[in-house]
């Protein structure tokens, strides 16, 4: 048996050696050529070893890399891949092969500059490279840090000057078109498709779309209907079908069930007196500004709120609130800016006018914020670079709060959404107006970091922190810092409390849902269209990982996924989301702004009613609210001092054509009992930030807690305004200041404003 096996190893090596030795008297170009044979039959290992032979031989053979490096490229080997290429390169720059097809090794490694970089240079070598000016035209119109859409129609209008058929790009082009707003011309591009492939549903459904915007509803569902004949019981065709025929008030009787989409009928709350207007039009905020946060407080101290919101390619807007409408004193007050995205007012100096801070877009790369002070005679200053919080990432959001209890407003900063590893920020202040970064000594570690909010989960006074990760593991860090340590210490408790969830979780708060006195704990997630479609006929989730997550604190440091138990175990698109109370009763609802990146997608916003801390339930529909998507930084307030909450949206898509108004929704439902309070820290900071408040009225207890951040990274004003159902009369009102100062006041009247100080309880009378 030995011999025999030896006798097969020496025979193996003899071959080996021999086709070896033939390959070595074969002239090269004959050895390319039975390479490029091979790889034409599929015998890709002959292939392989004949290319690899010819480099051996001779190490200048620019084209063997090339076939190498391809059938390396096709089995994703792309660090082999890369190292082929370049040598490559080092024999000839000169050539077009390899500059491109590094090209496309560099963006399958996200490294898209340089990836971009080498189009170029191919193009400079090659200017009629119909596949450069596509890589390039593709590159472009992503919605990153490279998009530029006027490069992308050129680069793509290139491709059709040499291949005219070419539909891809014809298809692309319509896309970009459409992005920048030009309807006409992209209407052109599709219809261009339909000339060369009738019936291709692509072109048709963005046809159908365009014409819908338009308001061409005949023309839409003619497009719509023909798209589903080619791509039959497609949900999204058959979802904007049915938003069309809306339109025209309803399906025919006629239609056949195969072009209908069918919802899930929606529940009904008996009794439920709700209304919303929306008076953005009339008190002059309907700006379209592709609208992302928002964020409110009486910056001027004439005792009503006002408005800050930003918008994407535009600067910012501060509207005045001047009682019977709005008016942009962003310029003046010196605070217009750049675009940006999460927004938050907060008292960081305590000197007793709200200050503000503005973050702007981590998805299209770095930029440093903003931070402003209110000089409060109407006026901001930039102190940005003196404070030193001017974070050059990638931001996104950011909350406030006193994170060591030293009576100093920190501030959380949520970097690296993109992936570039930019690192979350933890300024820390130091009372003198100036912040210092210790995340990394606190603990708290980078990552693709979206959503951020502070709150006190496990009662023990101090601020306790939870991140939303894009497309990974949420984090939650529990304070652990030693008062008067003088530095802040976060441990890492996401596994313990179970709370990583959703992996593709957008923006969390922290907020008492059952009103048992305990922070629960909120996290959106932004599904994918089919996703949510799924869930509108289901009812239902399709995949676990596509919904939000709605953790219910049990008291103990622990939580317990609530999401299913309350109804929210459904898939929702949420470009945004925040929470108040917009009908009185106590419990706090919540606002989903819905939509994505697409401009073809067109979602309802969902408004999500709290059934007394057991459920709830989208009532968008019943009360009216039918915003279709793109909504962002959505705020709750009181804008007209009436005790019930009003609610901002700003609305806007990721593309300059997909503009739409934004909307301020002015409440005007039957009136509840109420009160807001103000509060005014003396140890504590003087906004109030982390205080816990609780009312006793009507036999039950209603709880509310002071921030400033949390979901779209906007704030909801520096007061609190509480719901108090039917109640006639407070009995007691407590607040736990951040300081440890409890207050108490007692016999309190309802439907009153009330401004608190710290330590100055009355033990009697109401305020």
């Amino acid at each position: 048996m030995r011999k025999s096996k030896a006798l097969w190893v020496g025979i193996a090596v003899w071959l080996l050696w021999s086709s070896w030795g033939e390959a070595e008297q074969i002239p090269i170009q004959q050895l390319y050529a039975e390479g490029l044979q091979a790889l034409q039959e599929r015998q890709m290992f002959q292939a392989e070893r004949t290319f690899q032979q010819i480099l051996d031989r001779d190490s200048t053979f620019y084209d063997a890399y090339i076939q190498l490096a391809r059938m390396y490229k096709g089995r994703k080997e792309l660090d082999r891949v890369e190292k082929l290429l370049l040598a490559a390169m080092r024999q000839d720059f000169g050539r077009v092969e390899a500059l491109f097809e590094y090209s496309q090794v560099l963006h399958s490694k996200g490294r898209n500059r340089q990836a971009y970089a080498y189009l170029k240079k191919v193009l400079e070598l090659e200017p009629e490279t119909p596949a450069a000016h596509m890589g390039i035209g593709l590159m472009r119109m992503k919605p990153d840090q490279m998009m530029d859409l006027s490069e992308a129609e050129g680069a793509f209008g290139a491709v059709l000057a040499f291949e005219p058929a070419h539909y891809e790009a014809v298809f692309n082009l319509g896309k970009v078109l459409m992005y920048q707003g030009k309807w006409e011309s992209a209407r052109d591009a599709f219809r261009r498709i339909l000339e060369g492939k009738p019936g291709n549903f692509s072109a048709l459904y963005q046809l159908g779309i365009l014409h819908y915007r338009e308001g061409d509803y005949q023309s839409a569902v003619e497009d719509l209907q023909q798209a589903l004949v080619t791509s039959p019981n497609n949900p999204i065709i058959r979802w904007a079908l049915g938003l069309v025929y809306k339109r025209l008030g309803g399906y025919p009787t006629e239609l056949d069930s195969s072009f209908r989409f069918t919802t899930i009928p929606p529940k009904k709350i008996p009794g439920l007196e709700v209304t919303l207007v929306d008076v953005a039009p009339q008190m002059g905020v309907n700006r379209r500004d592709l609208g992302r946060g928002s964020s409110w407080a009486d910056y001027d101290g004439d005792g009503d709120l006002d408005l800050f919101t930003s918008g994407h390619f535009s600067g910012a807007a501060l509207y005045r609130n001047d009682g019977t409408s709005f008016s942009d004193r962003a310029e003046e007050a010196g605070v217009a800016g750049d675009a940006g995205m999460g927004s938050l007012f907060a008292d960081y100096d305590n000197d007793g006018d709200p200050d503000l801070y503005v973050v702007r877009d981590g998805w299209y790369g770095k930029k440093s914020n903003s931070l402003y002070r209110n000089e409060g005679n109407g006026h901001f200053t930039d102190v940005t670079d003196h404070a030193g919080v001017g974070d050059p990432g990638s931001s996104f959001t950011a909350s406030w709060g006193d994170m060591d209890g030293d009576g100093n407003l920190d501030l959380v900063v949520a970097d690296g959404v993109p992936g570039d590893g930019s690192p979350n920020r933890l300024f820390r202040g130091d009372g003198q107006g100036r912040f210092a970064d210790v995340a990394e000594e606190a603990g708290v570690e980078p990552g693709r970091t979206i959503g951020c909010t502070l709150g006190d989960y496990d009662n023990d006074g101090d601020l306790d922190l939870y991140l939303a990760q894009f497309n990974q593991f949420n984090s939650f860090y529990r304070n652990d810092t030693e008062p008067g340590s003088g530095r802040v210490v976060f441990t890492d408790v996401t596994r313990e409390t179970r709370t990583q969830l959703p992996l593709g979780g957008y923006f969390p708060f922290f907020f008492d849902y059952d009103q048992d006195g305990n922070l629960d704990l909120f996290c959106s997630e932004l599904s994918d269209y089919v996703a949510v479609l799924h869930s509108k006929e289901k009812g239902r989730t399709r995949l676990d990982r596509n919904r939000p997550a709605l953790y219910h604190n049990e008291g103990d440091g622990s939580f317990a996924d609530a999401t299913y138990g309350t109804g929210l175990g459904r898939s929702f698109g949420a470009t945004g989301a925040h929470f108040g109370d917009f009908n009185g009763d106590g419990y706090p609802d919540i606002y989903l702004a819905t939509g994505g990146e697409e401009m073809t997608r067109y979602e309802p916003d969902a408004l999500l009613v709290n059934m007394e801390g057991k459920a709830f339930v989208d009532m968008a529909d019943q009360i009216g609210v039918q915003q279709l998507g793109k909504g962002h930084g959505v705020t709750f307030a009181d804008f007209d001092g009436d005790g019930d909450q009003d609610i901002y949206v700003p609305i806007g898509g990721t593309f300059p054509g997909d503009t739409w108004e934004n909307r301020l929704y002015r409440n005007d439902s039957p009136p509840r009992s109420w009160l807001t309070l103000r509060l005014v820290g003396t140890a504590s900071n003087r906004d109030g930030i982390g205080a816990r408040v609780r009312v006793r009225a009507g036999e039950r207890d209603f709880y509310a807690t002071m921030s400033s951040g949390g979901g779209f990274g906007s704030g909801n004003g520096g007061q609190l305004e509480m719901g108090l159902g039917d109640a006639d009369r407070v009995e007691e009102l407590e607040v736990r200041w951040p300081s440890g100062t409890v207050d108490v006041w007692r016999d309190i009247a309802v439907d009153q404003h009330l401004v608190l100080y710290e330590g100055e309880a009355e033990k009697e009378g109401s305020r």
